[in-house]
């Protein structure tokens, strides 16, 4: 059923994520997790770095997702137009995954036309995290 399915690729989604914290702690990667809300209220982009608050950024990850928002989408297109680098989780499965809950399009997906079984449709290059 579709509660089910969700819950299931909440969960991996999850799981993926603790993942990604371990490898880059491993690495001695220094990281933050975004938080939509205030990435929404408090995010700009000033010269090729995401600010959110008080923190700049020149690297944004986008990690396994489910769902982002319009303005996150946006201000993401803004970081990478200004030089920002980005880099998106070959797990992202963009046949599942929506922007502002509509599914992604090739034109959500910067307008490459590539084959929905891609592993990343995004504009971004594509890192891979067992």
């Amino acid at each position: 059923d579709g509660v089910r399915c969700f819950t299931d690729l909440a969960k991996k989604c999850w799981s993926s994520m603790l993942v990604l914290s371990e490898k880059l702690e491993v690495s001695g990667v220094p990281f933050h997790y975004a938080d939509e809300v205030l990435t929404e209220e408090l995010g700009k982009v000033d010269s090729g770095k995401l600010k959110i608050g008080q923190m700049a950024y020149k690297v944004f990850l986008l990690p396994e997702v489910l769902n982002i928002s319009g303005k996150i989408v946006a201000l993401l297109k803004e970081f990478h137009a200004q030089g920002g680098k980005i880099f998106c989780s070959v797990h992202n499965d963009f046949e599942k995954i929506s922007i502002d809950g509509e599914p992604v399009s090739e034109e959500t997906a910067g307008g490459r036309k590539v084959p929905r079984t891609s592993a990343c449709t995004s504009p971004f290059p594509a890192i891979s995290y067992p």
